[in-house]
C-alpha cells in the first residue's frame, strides 16, 4: 500500500458537514427566534446568586458565633490543653 492508496480510501471516510439548517438557526435574527429561549439561562443565573447569597449569609452567622482570636492566642489555646 503506498501513500495514493492511503488517501483515497481516506477520502472516503471524509467528516460529515453540519445539517444545512443550522446555519440558519444560529444566524436567524433575534425577533425569528422563540421569546423565552434565554429563560433557562436566566433562571439558572438566579439560582446560583440566592444559593450564594444564603452561603454567605449562613457563614457570616456561624462565624459570628465564635470569638476571632490570633493565630499565637490559638497556639497558646492548644498548648495549655495537652497533658
Amino acid at each position: 500500500m503506498d501513500d495514493q492508496d492511503l488517501e483515497a480510501r481516506l477520502r472516503a471516510y471524509r467528516p460529515a458537514a453540519p445539517p444545512a439548517e443550522l446555519r440558519a438557526r444560529i444566524v436567524q435574527p433575534p425577533s425569528r427566534r422563540p421569546p423565552l429561549a434565554w429563560l433557562p439561562a436566566v433562571a439558572a443565573l438566579l439560582l446560583a446568586t440566592i444559593f450564594y447569597w444564603l452561603a454567605a449569609d449562613d457563614r457570616a452567622r456561624l462565624f459570628a458565633q465564635f470569638p476571632a482570636t490570633g493565630a499565637d492566642d490559638t497556639i497558646e489555646l492548644h498548648l495549655e490543653n495537652q497533658p
